[in-house]
């Protein structure tokens, strides 16, 4: 309910479809934001994030539907993931993230669903 409510713009279409909209979710994915909202922010209120969505935008991002190239980077980053968790072992990867001070992305769930 809350999504929906927060990808609807205006006039009452579908934000989603926006370019910034789709590099936020990504952005907020991949874990270098805390929230779609603050990936928002960056690429909308700074010279850096107005860069990286023009620079995004002239890229092959825009040639495939955005809804494959999102669920792809799931699969891959799952799958890279899985990899991780069975050549290291989930000790090593939770050592790695203490050591570091930074979740890389890794969320609770995700330890926890590898762990098996």
């Amino acid at each position: 309910m809350a999504r929906e409510a927060r990808e609807r713009d205006d006039d009452g279409g579908n934000g989603a479809d926006h370019h910034a909209s789709k590099v936020a979710d990504l952005l907020h994915e991949a874990g270098s934001f805390p929230s779609r909202e603050h990936a928002l922010r960056f690429l909308l209120h700074s010279k850096d994030g107005a860069a990286l969505l023009h620079r995004l935008r002239t890229t092959k991002m825009e040639k495939e539907p955005p809804m494959n190239d999102i669920e792809k980077l799931r699969a891959e980053r799952a799958e890279n993931l899985r990899s991780l968790f069975k050549s290291a072992g989930p000790v090593a990867v939770c050592k790695v993230i203490v050591e570091d001070g930074h979740a890389h992305g890794i969320g609770e769930s995700e330890l926890v669903a590898f762990d098996r």
